[in-house]
């Protein structure tokens, strides 16, 4: 949008407006005399009046002769902008100095980012992202973390046929699959699945498998610890009919299973979009056994669970899914499962943060209190690691307070394995210092000022 010129009227030519360097021939700029700078006249485009546009707010007649420039696509802007960008570009190319400012902002706003770890039984996978490449990665392997790296898969394979985002990426139990979104948009990407390693009728190490998903959202694929398929939400549409299970689906999203090495009609419609609510989130417990979902009505969340496991048979046709919670005063996050134990995250909303915890053999008790924080502090994410510890990061004091630590001015994202593992990432993110990204391996209790872990 332009920068709109204030309701006065306009003149042919002025000087540069103050978003601009000064050009008060007092003050010369760098590589410029103050003789040239006193000859040099900088014509400010002219700004056509429309005084025919007037409101009436409150009884008062209130001009507003600009509104055209609130157009930005129309011919007349674009003119205005051009002639804008050319007064500001003639005005800075006097600088002498403006190739080494632009070497150096470029080098600041290039680096690779590192977006995740994941440590698993055969390798440990990192993926790469460049900026400024539409959040695109590289995904390298290697045996060790100091290990030689392989590159699993490549970025200009994501790209080649016009893609414009990248959404999840998430590997199998074992590591020997890899699922991805690809797509024009969030809310309309394709799956397909990538192999680490040969698997039998299915395909070869870094090759694909013939699973193609389509009309999939970004935010969750979620496999099944038995590496037979993965859950994902599908944005339905009322004339999208598959010749399946969802011929019912309505609007909205569904959320469904699929099993790889199967065609997409063969999928299994789990939740339909007829459902009280939008899918916001979905999880797979930490053992396996049940599959954790979150719907959101309005902004109201309510938590639901369903007991997917039948003695090794796989996904059960109609899952019988049961209301954990109606989140009338919090947001619940789901961190894992322990001796039958669901644990959550618990925040927005209410006066502090806490974790929970909800017993299935005993679902009567409710929510108990498992770790609660003091006031001023906010858990902002927690993790099950080491099998029967909680690694928790929260806030402590108040945000201008957390800025006057510069070592620790930027983001802090916890990336934490599977339950069962004691590996854990941390990575910090700042503007100037990029990234730096630390690989723990944790056995015992963590106690300091941003996180801390508390036994199940």
């Amino acid at each position: 949008m332009p920068r709109r010129p204030a309701a006065c009227p306009s003149t042919a030519s002025s000087s540069v407006v103050s978003a601009l360097p000064s050009t008060d021939p007092a003050a010369p700029s760098a590589g410029t005399s103050a003789a040239s700078q006193q000859q040099q006249h900088w014509p400010y485009p002219a700004a056509r009046r429309d005084d025919s546009i007037v409101d009436t707010l409150h009884g008062q007649r209130i001009a507003d002769p600009y509104r055209w420039l609130e157009t930005a696509n129309s011919t007349e802007t674009k003119a205005f902008v051009e002639a804008e960008n050319k007064v500001a570009m003639d005005y800075l190319k006097q600088d002498s100095r403006q190739a080494a400012y632009k070497q150096t902002i470029s080098q600041l706003q290039s680096y690779d980012v590192v977006r995740y770890i994941r440590k698993k039984p055969n390798y440990y996978f990192i993926s790469y992202s460049a900026t400024g490449v539409n959040g695109l990665s590289d995904i390298y392997r290697q045996k060790t973390l100091n290990g030689k790296q392989e590159l699993f898969i490549d970025k200009n394979t994501l790209s080649k046929n016009g893609t414009l985002f990248v959404g999840a990426f998430e590997h199998s139990l074992s590591g020997k699959f890899l699922a991805y979104s690809t797509g024009l948009s969030p809310q309309d990407t394709t799956i397909r699945v990538a192999c680490a390693e040969d698997v039998e009728d299915l395909c070869e190490d870094k090759g694909h498998t013939t699973d193609v998903v389509r009309g999939g959202t970004s935010f969750s694929i979620t496999w099944t610890h038995d590496e037979r398929g993965f859950f994902y939400v599908k944005s339905a549409k009322p004339s999208d009919k598959q010749a399946s299970s969802d011929a019912n689906a309505g609007p909205g999203n569904a959320l469904y299973y699929h099993r790889v090495g199967t065609q997409q009609s063969q999928d299994q419609l789990i939740l339909s979009s007829e459902i009280a609510g939008r899918i916001a989130t979905i999880d797979i417990s930490s053992d396996g056994k049940w599959l954790m979902v979150n719907l959101d009505k309005k902004g109201a969340i309510s938590v639901w669970a369903a007991s997917i496991d039948e003695g090794g048979k796989g996904v059960p046709q109609k899952p019988s899914f049961r209301k954990l919670a109606d989140t009338g005063e919090g947001s619940y996050s789901y961190i894992g499962t322990h001796g039958g134990r669901f644990y959550f995250t618990v925040s927005e909303g209410i006066p502090q943060s806490k974790v929970v915890a909800y017993d299935t053999n005993a679902p009567n008790d409710g929510f108990v209190d498992v770790l609660t924080v003091k006031d001023g502090q906010r858990i902002s994410s927690a993790y099950v690691i080491a099998r029967n510890h909680i690694l928790v990061q929260y806030f402590q004091g108040s945000p201008c307070a957390r800025h006057q630590t510069p070592s620790w001015h930027g983001e802090l994202h916890i990336d934490a394995a599977t339950g069962e593992q004691s590996f854990f990432q941390l990575r910090i993110h700042a503007k100037l210092t990029h990234q730096l990204s630390i690989r723990l391996r944790q056995q015992c209790a963590v106690h300091d000022k941003r996180s801390k872990a508390a036994r199940l």
